[in-house]
């Protein structure tokens, strides 16, 4: 079962402009602590390059 715990000492909402780097570093404690995860995020990643390599394709045969 994966946990998702929000650390507000990560994200006070007083700095939601670093939201994007507490949300890696959630990511990254998520990976570090699932390895389950970590591939799924692995196999995803792969999956969307090549869907964005058959896109550029398409585009650029317009």
């Amino acid at each position: 079962m994966l946990k998702i715990i929000f650390d507000t000492r990560c994200c006070p909402l007083a700095t939601m402009k670093d939201f994007g780097g507490c949300v890696s570093q959630i990511v990254y404690n998520i990976r570090t602590n699932n390895p389950k995860f970590s591939s799924f995020i692995a196999s995803n990643r792969a999956k969307t390059a090549a869907e964005t390599e058959k896109l550029t394709d398409q585009i650029s045969d317009l």
